[in-house]
């Protein structure tokens, strides 16, 4: 019932590194009608331009774009100023771009969480066309599909779902019927960001590979990866060797060396992807049941139970506010051998900073039966989608393709060759690891429609965890309840708007029938 990201974000990736070195090559031919993306002086692109008109002019009308005023999504749409930072300026240069090809003015408002869904009520209630686009967390946005404000973005003209820089795996997932009111893909670059992975410190693991006959593994990481070995019980049996008392006080604390670091236990939560752990199963009736191994759930709780409260060796930092900085910043002290977090934290000013190389590796699997690597990414990454009140849906979907398509060919490139780009880049091992990452993403529908469709079962059994209770069994029982409620409630909105758009199909072609008659036709 999961579908993992497009290939495009590997390709990407991989081309980022090697095509943009290519300096002074021929363009390929390009056959589609469309306008060409400017390109740097120093940079070769070989990526697929969209199929928008290549004269697709607008009357100089605004399309505004309402978005969260929140850390790490405040500068992914929009930025006032040119700074000489790579991604900051590709931004900044995408929006002028697609304002002059298109002829129009894009306006991003930005809103904290509070007001931005006060302002979507508002604009509904008034039925006012005053934002024509919603950028937002999926766990934002997803809630407002059954309030019926968003459009099916598969109506649109000028939007093509098909396109790589439009994630179908998520697509998929999001599909409700044969609509989908939410999409994602290049443009968000918090989707890249909130992405979970496994960053160790080479030089720990070559230290404790030398002296340590059973952990030969860490000589050759890598190797471990691409022959798929890099299971929960390797990372594991690995990371609960390491532990040194630095500062002698005999108690374990913040100072001491560990093998395994982790913010805290929400950490778990990317067990769900990353061991392949299904929740929902699409039915005949294209609709959803809860449907989990349970088996396999229990043994992967049993295993997060362990590891945030019984591993000694795993360090999770302080409940001060600060555990991103804090977690960062004592991996990069050489005091942590694994750090299990999202890709963002390379962007920290501790990894930037850090002297010692590190290296980055997919999540890891549950075992080796397991085909692939998977990657999870939560729900506060960015989707978009266009709100019912929108008067003029092609101009909209125009501006919204258009941003999408240069993000895949430029803005994301960017972020993925530059603001990742650190002393483990030099090794293309690690960029290959980096790619397996990305291109793992994988998202279940559960997670998609986790505070609606499915009543919020899968974050129940983290928060057990949390406080340390083990409870899983009766905690599934309960939360089933809770699910197969939603969905039941939830299926009837859905039937309700599908017979409300048959009956509306029916009577306009009864109306069309009746003109015929009348005319004589």
């Amino acid at each position: 019932m999961r579908s993992s990201i497009s290939i495009v974000l590997i390709l990407t990736l991989l081309f980022s590194f090697t095509a943009c070195s290519v300096e002074g090559s021929a363009q390929p031919n390009d056959t589609t009608d469309s306008v060409t993306t400017p390109i740097p002086d120093d940079t070769t692109i070989y990526y697929e331009e969209d199929e928008l008109p290549k004269n697709l002019k607008f009357k100089g009308d605004t399309v505004r774009i309402l978005s969260l005023d929140e850390e790490g999504a405040k500068n992914e749409l929009t930025v006032e100023f040119l700074t000489s930072d790579v991604v900051n300026d590709s931004v900044f240069n995408r929006e002028l771009f697609v304002e002059d090809r298109l002829n129009v003015n894009i306006e991003n408002i930005k809103l904290t969480r509070d007001l931005y869904g006060k302002e979507i009520v508002r604009q509904h209630a008034s039925d006012e066309d005053d934002y024509q686009i919603y950028a937002a967390s999926v766990g934002t946005l997803s809630g407002y599909v059954f309030e019926r404000y968003l459009t099916d973005l598969g109506t649109l003209k000028h939007l093509d779902l098909s396109k790589p820089w439009w994630y179908d795996g998520f697509s998929t997932e999001a599909q409700l019927g044969d609509a989908l009111y939410m999409a994602t893909g290049s443009l968000s670059l918090t989707l890249i960001r909130s992405m979970y992975a496994t960053f160790y410190n080479k030089e720990l693991a070559k230290s404790y590979a030398s002296l340590n006959d059973d952990m030969s593994e860490l000589e050759d990481l890598y190797s471990v990866v691409n022959e798929g070995k890099w299971t929960y019980d390797t990372f594991y049996s690995l990371g609960s060797k390491v532990y040194t008392d630095l500062n002698g006080d005999t108690k374990r604390d913040s100072e001491d060396l560990y093998g395994i670091g982790i913010s805290d236990a929400g950490t778990v939560n990317a067990f769900w992807s990353s061991f392949d752990i299904n929740i929902f199963f699409r039915t005949e009736a294209d609709w959803f049941e809860l449907d989990v191994n349970l088996d396999k759930l229990y043994s992967a709780l049993e295993l997060g139970y362990t590891l945030v409260n019984v591993t000694p060796q795993c360090y999770i930092p302080p409940k001060d506010g600060s555990l991103y900085d804090t977690l960062c910043a004592k991996f990069a002290g050489d005091t942590i051998l694994f750090m299990i977090d999202r890709l963002h934290s390379i962007e920290s000013f501790s990894l930037r900073d850090m002297q010692s190389d590190y290296g980055i590796l997919p999540f890891p699997k549950y075992d080796e039966r397991q085909d692939e690597y998977h990657t999870f990414a939560g729900e506060d990454y960015t989707v978009f989608a266009i709100p019912t009140t929108c008067l003029d849906c092609d101009m909209t979907g125009a501006v919204l393709e258009a941003l999408a398509s240069y993000s895949y060919r430029y803005t994301a490139p960017a972020y993925l060759n530059v603001a990742l780009k650190g002393k483990y880049m030099n090794d293309p091992q690690s960029r290959k690891m980096l790619g397996i990452t990305v291109d793992g993403f994988t998202v279940d529908s559960a997670w998609i429609y986790r505070s609606t469709l499915a009543g919020n079962y899968p974050t129940v059994f983290s928060d057990l965890i949390a406080q340390q209770k083990d409870t899983f069994a009766s905690a599934h029982q309960t939360a089933k309840d809770a699910v197969e409620r939603a969905l039941a409630s939830h299926k009837y909105i859905i039937a309700t708007d599908n017979e409300e758009a048959d009956a509306s199909e029916v009577g306009a072609s009864e109306a069309g029938a009746s003109e015929a008659a009348a005319s004589g036709e």
